[in-house]
């Protein structure tokens, strides 16, 4: 089982890169912290994607797997995607790899590389010491993890060649979105900027604000 790279732009506007399995993938095939989600093929234009999903029946395309939560309530379209063919295949040390420890068997896991030995043969333990291999000789390395584990070449999934999404709390989101950070105005100012940039009026403001409650916040804005 191997990984490809793939961008796809959602209806609403979002660009998404994550990576794509051509089959069908259990929850305990996606690695911890990665939300996986079906790909539909379109009817007419064969090979290409019409839509993502949380589950496809018919005319599945394969499972597309992201660290970004999509927060899908219903399926939606597709306007373009990308194998992403010019990213770099190669890994170093230091890259983060997904990969199946337990000689293979066991669920995909996330690690940084520490060290690689690049071996004359498949599957052997021992080898030269390199920082880089090569794409085409990936199959010939033996990878050293961070967190202990190690793995042949052949067990390495896809080396994990998009950032990290980092999640924001609901309180970051508000921040950003008032463009003020709350604890740091007196009262008075608070009212006046938020007045600013909403229609609230003053008692509804105050409402909301006493105490500071981002839920309430959260429901005006739409977040």
């Amino acid at each position: 089982m191997k990984f490809d790279f793939l961008t796809i732009e959602l209806a609403d506007g979002r660009t998404v890169r994550g990576y794509h399995y051509g089959g069908r993938l259990d929850r305990d095939d996606v690695p911890a912290g990665f939300h996986k989600y079906d790909l539909r093929e379109a009817d007419v234009d064969c090979g290409d994607i019409a839509s993502i999903s949380d589950y496809v029946l018919v005319n599945h395309f394969g499972t597309f797997i992201t660290e970004e939560d999509l927060n899908l309530t219903e399926e939606i379209a597709v306007n373009y995607w990308n194998w992403d063919p010019y990213v770099d295949l190669n890994i170093s040390v230091g890259d983060r790899v997904i990969y199946r420890p337990d000689w293979g068997h066991g669920s995909p896991k996330v690690a940084i590389v520490t060290a690689i030995e690049l071996c004359k043969a498949h599957r052997e333990k021992y080898g030269k010491t390199v920082r880089t291999i090569p794409s085409e000789k990936i199959e010939y390395g033996n990878f050293t993890f961070d967190n202990g584990n190690w793995a042949y070449g052949d067990h390495i999934l896809c080396k994990c060649q998009f950032p990290i999404v980092k999640e924001t709390s609901l309180k970051e989101r508000l921040e950003e979105k008032l463009d003020v950070l709350p604890t740091c105005m007196d009262y008075k100012s608070l009212l006046d900027h938020v007045r600013s940039l909403t229609n609230l009026k003053d008692n509804e403001i105050r409402d909301i604000y006493g105490p500071w409650t981002y839920r309430k916040w959260a429901a005006y804005f739409g977040l």
